[in-house]
């Protein structure tokens, strides 16, 4: 789920779901993300961009293991793994008061800090590779290779979209 492409209200009803409400959505319950990752994995992208009052209810879910779709009244459990995304140091976005403690608590049990694809030009060459291979897949045709001068073009970008920005430029 893309925290950032979501309003508030709408990534509430994708992450907690909707009760069963005869005037809301036909009345049929509806289950969230956090049931439907049960027992697996639930991937959060751009987590900095969640509103404050939605990272606090997704705190307590997380520090509880339950929740409550919205408009109900009663508690569901689940088992899912958490995994978010950041750009930002989430550390000094709480000191700011743009991110909130308890949700930082609650997900920064294992913290991987990768660098940005400036900082491994070695990986340019690879992952350019990695992406020529996908395009061709999913066009049906073969491969492009590029030569070793645009390859070094591509090693000295400083690559401000990081990885998805050079996926995106392969793409095209």
């Amino acid at each position: 789920v893309d925290c950032a492409l979501l309003t508030a209200a709408h990534l509430e009803r994708e992450l907690f779901g909707d009760a069963a409400t005869p005037g809301f959505g036909g009345g049929a319950a509806r289950r969230g993300r956090l049931e439907l990752a049960a027992g697996g994995t639930l991937v959060l992208l751009n987590i900095d961009e969640m509103a404050l009052m939605l990272q606090a209810d997704l705190a307590q879910a997380l520090r509880e293991k339950r929740f409550r779709r919205l408009g109900a009244t009663d508690y569901r459990s689940f088992d899912a793994q958490i995994v978010s995304t950041t750009r930002f140091d989430l550390s000094h976005h709480a000191r700011q008061g743009l991110f909130r403690e308890d949700l930082l608590d609650e997900i920064a049990e294992a913290t991987v800090t990768m660098p940005p694809l400036r900082e491994c030009r070695d990986d340019i060459a690879t992952l350019t590779e990695h992406f020529l291979r996908q395009t061709a897949l999913k066009h049906g045709v073969p491969p492009r290779r590029l030569t070793a001068a645009a390859v070094d073009l591509l090693s000295h970008y400083h690559w401000p979209g990081n990885v998805r920005e050079l996926e995106n430029l392969i793409a095209h």
